[in-house]
C-alpha cells in the first residue's frame, strides 16, 4: 500500500485511551516513513473537561510536529449521552439533528487541519503529498466540494445550506 501512494485515515480522540492512541500514532508515523500516505483524521470537540482538553491538545501538537496533512470532524454528542457533561457550554444544535450538539469545526485556523470530512472530498480528489511542508511547497490547494462549517460560521449563523448537502445525507439507490 505504501509504495502505491495509497491514502490511509486513521481517526483520532481525545477519547482514545493511552494505548489505543499510541498504536494508531505509530503506525500513521511508521505508514509515512514507509511512504505511505498517512492522514490524522480528528474526531474534534471543545472541552470543559481539563484531561479531555489536554489529551486532544496532545494529538494536534503531535500532528503539528510531526508535519502531517490531516482532517477534522466535529463530534457531535446528543443531549443524553454522558459526555455531553463534559463539553463546553457555548455549542450549537446541529441544523439537522436537532438533538445533536456540536462546535462546527475548531481548528481552521491550524494549517495540518486542511483535509475534510471524506464525506465533502471532490470526485476528483487525490493526496499526492504525505507531509504538510510539501504539500504547501507544491500544490498549496484544499480539496473541497465545501466543508463543514467552522466554530465561528455557525457562532455568526455564516453557514450555507451547501455545508450540510453532501453523501451522509443525500445517499442513492443504484439501479
Amino acid at each position: 500500500l505504501a509504495n502505491n501512494k495509497t491514502e490511509i485515515r486513521v481517526s483520532l480522540s481525545a477519547l482514545d485511551t493511552k494505548s489505543q492512541l499510541e498504536k494508531r500514532l505509530k503506525f500513521l508515523i511508521e505508514y509515512k516513513n514507509m511512504g505511505g500516505i498517512s492522514v490524522p483524521y480528528l474526531m474534534s470537540s471543545k472541552y470543559k473537561n481539563n484531561i479531555l482538553k489536554s489529551n486532544q491538545e496532545y494529538i494536534i501538537n503531535y500532528i503539528m510536529e510531526n508535519n502531517f496533512i490531516a482532517g477534522e470532524h466535529p463530534l457531535r454528542i446528543e443531549k443524553d449521552n454522558p459526555l455531553f457533561s463534559e463539553l463546553d457550554n457555548d455549542g450549537f444544535y446541529h441544523p439537522l439533528y436537532k438533538n445533536q450538539y456540536w462546535f462546527g469545526r475548531i481548528l481552521n485556523n491550524i494549517e495540518n487541519f486542511v483535509l475534510p470530512p471524506p464525506t465533502h472530498l471532490r470526485e476528483d480528489y487525490s493526496l499526492k503529498f504525505n507531509n504538510l511542508t510539501d504539500y504547501q511547497n507544491k500544490f498549496n490547494k484544499i480539496f473541497t466540494k465545501n466543508n463543514l462549517p467552522t466554530y465561528y460560521e455557525l457562532k455568526e449563523n455564516k453557514y450555507t445550506k451547501e455545508m450540510f448537502d453532501h453523501a451522509a445525507y443525500n445517499t442513492k439507490k443504484y439501479k
